[in-house]
């Protein structure tokens, strides 16, 4: 049965000591200048409602931190592009770049009081520049926060080792969704949240990495670290591109390129969790 769904939060807020953070992955702005340009539009409207969106949803919280776990933007490949196109296209393409960063920097990065950091993503290329040193960015493979409580990732790379000392970790790019049948067998896709938990000794050994005892002195191996895939915060790309957790032929080509990650999504015990805050149960019971 296809669920009913009125509420679609894509994002999570933790709180540690004083600090509220808002944890969100995936806006992939910029994602329409291509669809813009076949519809005859000049602006990369729905980018521009996300980064609205974005900014009621952090009005309403009042987070200290949002920390965007990759893909803030998206890329274009212009290769295909035939010569005659390609100045006019590309041209078009950075104005629309320019009016998406500027209008991100009015109504995110200039809000008081707010800190944000970037874990970059391989589609964010041009932004972190742009937004210069008012956002603090790290690399895709990610850092461990607020003092080991927080481990964040995007999710293309392999993680680095001391993100894995984390309490608990959270990771984005492969826009986790689920895909049910309704009445009249018409298939649809709902993005989720997939958690798992690991013993901090069982995800060393997963990720690769050798154990220092020296390291692990003030941690504890039997400790079971959460993780947790967001979803897109792009309702449009959940459609079209992204992971149908429970499609073992899916998971098995969009990880490819990362086998440790695959071995954590084809755990039988991964919990799946809808946007509007319903815990489905276990990914194996769906599949």
């Amino acid at each position: 049965m296809l669920p009913n769904q009125t509420i679609d939060r894509r994002y999570l807020l933790r709180k540690y000591g004083e600090s509220k953070i808002f944890l969100v992955a995936d806006l992939h702005l910029g994602f329409d200048i291509g669809i813009s340009k076949r519809f005859d539009t000049r602006d990369p409207q729905w980018s521009f409602e996300i980064i609205n969106k974005l900014k009621m949803d952090i009005n309403k919280t009042k987070p200290d931190y949002l920390i965007i776990l990759g893909d803030l933007e998206h890329t274009i490949d212009h290769s295909t592009t035939s010569q005659n196109e390609s100045e006019k296209q590309l041209t078009r393409y950075s104005d629309s770049k320019e009016k998406i960063y500027s209008l991100f920097q009015k109504q995110i990065v200039d809000i008081d009081a707010l800190d944000i950091i970037l874990i970059k993503g391989e589609h964010d290329i041009a932004i972190g520049d742009y937004l210069g040193d008012s956002v603090v960015k790290y690399p895709s493979s990610g850092k461990s926060l607020l003092e080991n409580q927080l481990g964040v990732l995007h999710g293309n790379v392999k993680p680095e080792e001391s993100l894995l000392l984390s309490t608990e970790i959270f990771l984005g790019h492969i826009h986790p969704t689920i895909e049910f049948k309704d009445e009249l067998n018409i298939s649809h896709k709902l993005p989720v949240f997939a958690k798992i938990e690991f013993l901090r000794e069982e995800l060393f050994k997963l990720l690769g990495f050798d154990i220092d005892l020296d390291d692990l002195f003030d941690f504890s191996l039997i400790d079971l670290v959460p993780i947790t895939l967001m979803p897109t915060y792009n309702d449009h790309l959940h459609i079209t591109n992204s992971l149908i957790l429970n499609n073992p032929r899916g998971i098995q080509k969009k990880t490819k390129h990362y086998p440790e990650l695959r071995n954590i999504l084809k755990n039988s015990k991964l919990t799946i969790k809808m946007t509007d805050g319903i815990e489905i149960g276990f990914l194996e019971d769906l599949i």
